[in-house]
């Protein structure tokens, strides 16, 4: 598989990883990491499969991108890395730090398209639509022309005119990090289906499904307790299989 993906890290490695890690395992073939020259080298050695590139350089390579992530490790102390990313004009997932930046500067969120998806947890959601003031997540979307993964016990997924949602009341994804998997599915997905005429939205849908029966084949073998984000990871490849047989 030759399709890349992107991610953006700061010095909170872990997140980045998890997100690179996860990736990988929905199939994507390349990762490049962004970052400064000194975060650079722990990622590579937390990621051996990826590559980097400097922060400051990431324009001379991004025609290449087929997806980006943005958010998880990133900070907030660069802020126009944002519009950076979404003036490439390729699906972009904004999590994290990447929703703390829009929130912030409220003027970003003109810059926003219909490749974006936003993932906020409900506190997130919360902060944003003091800016976007939508009477449900459907206008949500509508008024920044995104897709929205609001994630919590009921996950909605809606591009302003579709709607899904998944019931999940699993214990285990309250572990941190099991955000960072999801966000690393839907940029996998999107690295490897988007520019294959699979709408954004059904991108995402699937990838909130991929993600929910992931846990629920670890928690039917470990219990309810105890989960370790790798492990959750390494259970995707065989999500996708059965989906695919199904």
């Amino acid at each position: 598989i030759t399709k890349k993906h992107c991610l953006f890290s700061s010095p909170m490695l872990g997140s980045a990883a998890f997100v690179a890690k996860t990736a990988i395992r929905t199939g994507v073939g390349l990762i490049n990491f962004v970052a400064s020259k000194e975060v650079l080298e722990d990622l590579i050695v937390l990621v051996p499969q990826a590559t980097g590139v400097i922060e400051n350089n990431f324009s001379s390579i991004s025609s290449s991108w087929k997806a980006v992530v943005i958010g998880p490790g990133l900070g907030t102390n660069n802020p126009e890395l944002l519009n950076d990313v979404l003036a490439l004009s390729v699906p972009t997932v904004i999590d994290a730090d990447g929703l703390n930046i829009l929130a912030e500067n409220p003027s970003f969120l003109a810059n926003l398209h219909e490749c974006c998806v936003l993932t906020p947890h409900p506190k997130e959601y919360e902060r944003l639509n003091e800016l976007v003031k939508a009477k449900t997540p459907e206008e949500f979307a509508q008024k920044i022309d995104c897709v929205l993964v609001l994630k919590g016990s009921e996950t909605i997924i809606t591009n302003g005119q579709e709607n899904y949602s998944i019931q999940g009341h699993n214990p285990v994804l309250a572990t941190g990090g099991t955000g960072d998997v999801l966000a690393g599915i839907i940029g996998g997905l999107l690295a490897q289906y988007a520019a294959n005429e699979i709408p954004i939205y059904e991108c995402a849908k699937l990838a909130v499904e991929i993600h929910a029966k992931a846990a629920d084949k670890w928690r039917s073998e470990h219990g309810s307790g105890g989960l370790i984000v790798d492990e959750l990871i390494e259970y995707i490849p065989t999500v996708m299989d059965d989906l695919r047989s199904n």
